[in-house]
């Protein structure tokens, strides 16, 4: 369940770690690689979170619930979104620009049409920004994770829970709770950060391997003991 929630140490994209689920807060939805669709992961994941929750283990907080409507069966034209579901910045920037009242630049134009013909939606006029809009977002958002949503339904459904959901819809919000439920500790805290590797290629760094064992080692003890720190801190004052 860890893996699930904060990611496998799997490099299919050279960042050090796979997420199952990105965005943040309480609008996290599923990856779109290729890869973990092709793997069956997201059923894999259903299954795993189906199984935790009968035997009283950790559920996946910080779903979209978006993705929370799907999963109970409401229909996908009509599922609520909201532009913190996207975690896609450069989709994010053209539907902003379209909700927008200003007249958009030829630029801007030339950006919102690239996307929208690559999606197989008409061009921008003078009369369907808005709709525009929710249909690149929906896209992004709703019809890109149907395969990973399929998919973790199907795991649900072998763990028995979907069938508990669509019996008492109720229950999805305690199956999949806000992130301000879950837990964090210090080993939770550490799991989650991606550390830097050795092998680094990116230019900007410029420390040696001594300086950046010494660094996260150094972090790697406060979080462990951030916590004996405040008790003692809080037993002083």
């Amino acid at each position: 369940m860890e893996k699930i929630q904060f990611g496998f140490n799997l490099d299919f994209e050279n960042t050090g770690r796979t997420l199952l689920f990105n965005g943040s807060g309480d609008h996290k939805v599923p990856s779109t690689s290729k890869a973990l669709i092709d793997g069956d992961l997201f059923r894999v994941a259903g299954r795993v979170i189906g199984h935790s929750f009968i035997h009283g283990g950790p559920r996946l907080a910080g779903l979209s619930p978006a993705m929370l409507q799907l999963i109970v069966g409401s229909n996908q034209e009509f599922a609520a979104l909201e532009l913190a579901d996207c975690p896609d910045t450069d989709v994010l920037d053209v539907v902003c620009v379209l909700d927008s009242q200003r007249e958009l630049t030829p630029q801007e134009r030339c950006e919102v049409n690239n996307l929208a013909f690559g999606w197989d939606l008409p061009p921008i006029n003078d009369n369907n920004r808005r709709w525009l809009a929710e249909k690149i977002l929906q896209h992004a958002v709703i019809d890109r994770r149907r395969a990973q949503m399929k998919q973790l339904r199907k795991g649900l459904k072998e763990s028995v829970v979907l069938t508990m959901i669509k019996e008492r819809p109720a229950l999805a919000e305690v199956l999949f709770p806000k992130s301000a439920e879950q837990v964090m500790d210090s080993q939770t805290i550490l799991k989650r950060i991606i550390w830097p590797m050795p092998d680094s290629e990116d230019e900007d760094d410029h420390s040696n391997v001594e300086e950046t064992c010494l660094v996260t080692g150094f972090l790697r003890d406060y979080i462990n003991t951030l916590k004996q720190i405040r008790f003692r801190t809080l037993f002083i004052s």
